[in-house]
């Protein structure tokens, strides 16, 4: 090996580096995303298996379970897509890992969401009847859980494009 392919291989492109980084520590955190996400779907396989006359009922709210609990995937997906094109260049490295750090969070509020409707699904399949009474908790919890989500995106923001 020549000592020109030597120098050549000790040269890190550190803001690519980052950013490269910053994707994966993003992309790690969604992993209690696809927990809650195969939780909620236990649960309603083993609702409906109960009590096979609540199926109707308990399958709509496991959809909904899931595509909301999916919409904090979706979160952190657009962040990555921010972090891997956006123009930072020497210097803005700090940034691009701050803001990766800052969507940690994420993946609690997907795993958090993920049980409320995991309980939604198990309580309506357990009392049919109290549905419309459950719903309305199930639903506030998730909106006040996705609270929680929607700051952490716009915390990456501001640190990303201030």
């Amino acid at each position: 090996m020549s000592t020109e392919s030597i120098a050549s291989l000790a040269v890190i492109d550190i803001p690519l580096l980052t950013k490269l980084v910053s994707a994966a520590i993003v992309a790690f955190s969604l992993g209690p995303v696809g927990l809650a996400v195969g939780r909620i779907f236990v649960t309603l396989i083993e609702s409906i298996a109960r009590n096979p006359s609540s199926r109707d009922k308990v399958f709509i709210l496991g959809i909904l379970g899931f595509a909301l609990t999916e919409a904090v995937a979706l979160f952190a997906l657009l962040v990555v897509f921010l972090i891997l094109y956006s123009a930072a260049g020497p210097g803005q490295s700090e940034k691009v890992l701050s803001a990766a750090l800052a969507t940690l969070p994420l993946g609690f509020v997907g795993l958090a969401v993920g049980n409320i409707f995991t309980t939604l699904v198990q309580s309506v399949a357990r009392n049919p009847s109290a549905r419309d009474k459950v719903f309305v908790i199930g639903i506030l919890g998730f909106a006040l859980t996705e609270a929680v989500a929607l700051f952490s995106l716009l915390v990456s923001f501001l640190i990303l494009y201030s």
